[in-house]
Formats: structure tokens, C-alpha cells, sequence
């Protein structure tokens, strides 16, 4: 089999059906489901699914969707692995595009994305950061840009085999559990390819209730970037280092003394604060997105 898809699901039966319809059944892909601690009358929904599309549905035998995502690791048996959120979906030129690729000798092969509000198909901005990527790399031709800061699972085709071989997994944090995977496997890449066209559209949900920010979630996603940080200076890509200025600004809502505790871990992790102070500049409008109380991004994980 040429393709693997895994969809970690929680609560989402109906997005779920939006992301099924959108694989092609001329891939002949193995569709790989797992269910992260649902309700109970959503496991009914999504094996009703089963008579649109054919797919295996799995029980997270982990915890969080980096848990998913592993226990779809553990059963896939496709040569290429692919991932989708279950709120999201892939575009009308999927089939083509990752047909195009099949053959290749690469172990990552990184896609374009476009971002949507999922209720009107309204342009969003949660796709700035990838564009942004990769129009530095057809410009500077460093792969770097990519293989390093392209941090999502999703809008990539990965050869299982090397995934297997380098025994790549995701970590299993509240938030940020992905970092980890889609890190390693871009920088232990023996080699990549990149195509600017779209594969994939990740979207925003209009609505009235806003994501909050837990103290947890916080945390997690801070030790994710400082962990990602310090992989990226020993592998001598300090360059490509993530920002670590949302944190420390988002932290003295929990207090000072969170702060302080923020601050003394960015020290004893020799964070350099003045990597992305231009990029929160440029990427003000996604900023703008993720706080509008009308556009909150749906959140599986």
C-alpha cells in the first residue's frame, strides 16, 4: 500500500466526514482513525462514517493527540505516512500532487497550505508562517528554513520507513506535542523535497467562544519550544531557533510568580530573547486571528 492517512478525532464526528470526503478514493490510502477520549455517542457517529468511506478506527492507547498519532504509527503499513486534523482538510489537487511525489527518494516531502474560516471558506492567516517559509527557501534556496520551523505534522508526505527507522514519535503534552516529531523528522531528513503547491487547508472556526490559555497548556508548549530550541543549537541550527517572547508575555497572566518561573527557565536554557521580535511584527495579523473572539481555531488536541 502507497499511503497511510491518520486523523486523530476528539468530539468532531461531523468535521471528521468534511476531511474523509476530501481523500481520493483513487490513492486506495489506508485511512487510520483515532478516536482521543470522546463522548461516548460520538464513537456511534463516526462508524456511520464507515458506510461513506471506508477507514480503521482505532481507541488512543496514549493520551492527548501525540498519543493518537502514535497509535496510528503503531498500525500503519502505507509506504508514505500523511496526516490531517479532523477539522481540517486536504484540497481538490491531493491526489495529484502526492502521485506526483510517490516515486521520490526523499524521506519528507513538504507542501504549500491555505487557511480558511470553516463555516464560510473566508481566507484566514493561520497558513502566513508556512508561506512564509517556503517562499524564503525558493528565494534563499536553504532547505533550513523549512526542515527546521515547518512545526505542524500535517501538509507532508513522510516515508514510514525512515519515520520507523529513526524511531520518530510524537511527545504526549497537553499542547506542542507535535513540535517534536515534526522537528526531527525535517532536520534527520537525509533529504527533502519542497512543493510549493498546496496539499492542505487548515482552518479557523468562527464563532463568540475564545480558546483560553490554561496555565498547563502554557507550560507544555513552553517546554516543547525550549526543548525544540536547545535540539536546534546542538544540531549547529541555532539560526532557525524559535521565539520564546509569546510565553514570557503570556505569562504574567498566571501571576508573577509564573513569570518569574518563565524567565529563569528561558535563562537556564540560554533562550535568546531577541529571536522573533521582528516576526510577532510581521505575523500581527495572526496574532489579531487567534485573540478575535470571532475567529477561534478549533483545538483536538
Amino acid at each position: 500500500m502507497k499511503y497511510t492517512i491518520i486523523i486523530p478525532h476528539h468530539n468532531s464526528s461531523k468535521l471528521l466526514k468534511r476531511v474523509l470526503l476530501t481523500i481520493p478514493e483513487s490513492l486506495k490510502a489506508q485511512i487510520i482513525v483515532v478516536d482521543d477520549n470522546s463522548r461516548e455517542e460520538e464513537y456511534s457517529h463516526v462508524e456511520r462514517l464507515k458506510s461513506v468511506v471506508s477507514f480503521d478506527f482505532y481507541k488512543n492507547e496514549g493520551c492527548t493527540a501525540g498519543g493518537a498519532r502514535n497509535t496510528g504509527l503503531k498500525y500503519a503499513i502505507g509506504e508514505w505516512l500523511i496526516f490531517a486534523d479532523s477539522d481540517d482538510y486536504f484540497t481538490s489537487e491531493m491526489a495529484n500532487l502526492v502521485e506526483t511525489h510517490v516515486l521520490s527518494k526523499a524521506d519528507v516531502i513538504f507542501f504549500n497550505v491555505r487557511s480558511v474560516v470553516s463555516e464560510t471558506g473566508d481566507r484566514a492567516h493561520r497558513d502566513s508562517h508556512i508561506k512564509n517559509l517556503i517562499a524564503k527557501y525558493k528565494y534563499s534556496g536553504d532547505d533550513n528554513f523549512v526542515r527546521c520551523s515547518y512545526l505542524v505534522p500535517w501538509g507532508k508526505m513522510y516515508r514510514r520507513k525512515f519515520i520507523e527507522e529513526n524511531n520518530i514519535r510524537f511527545e504526549e503534552r497537553t499542547a506542542g506535542n507535535d513540535m517534536w516529531f515534526a522537528l526531527r523528522s525535517g532536520v534527520e531528513a537525509s533529504s527533502v523535497e519542497i512543493d510549493s503547491r498546496e496539499l492542505y487547508v487548515c482552518t479557523v472556526s468562527s464563532g463568540t467562544i475564545t480558546t483560553t490559555l490554561s496555565i498547563d497548556r502554557h507550560e507544555a508548549k513552553f517546554q516543547a519550544t525550549l526543548k525544540t530550541n536547545n535540539y536546534l543549537r546542538k544540531h549547529g541550527l541555532g539560526k532557525y531557533q524559535v521565539s520564546v517572547l509569546y510565553f514570557v508575555a503570556k505569562a504574567k497572566q498566571f501571576g508573577w510568580g509564573y513569570l518569574g518561573h518563565v524567565l529563569m527557565e528561558c535563562v537556564r536554557n540560554k533562550s535568546n530573547f531577541l529571536i522573533g521580535a521582528k516576526k510577532i511584527l510581521q505575523y500581527k495579523k495572526v496574532l489579531q486571528d487567534r485573540q478575535n473572539p470571532i475567529f477561534t481555531r478549533k483545538d483536538n488536541q
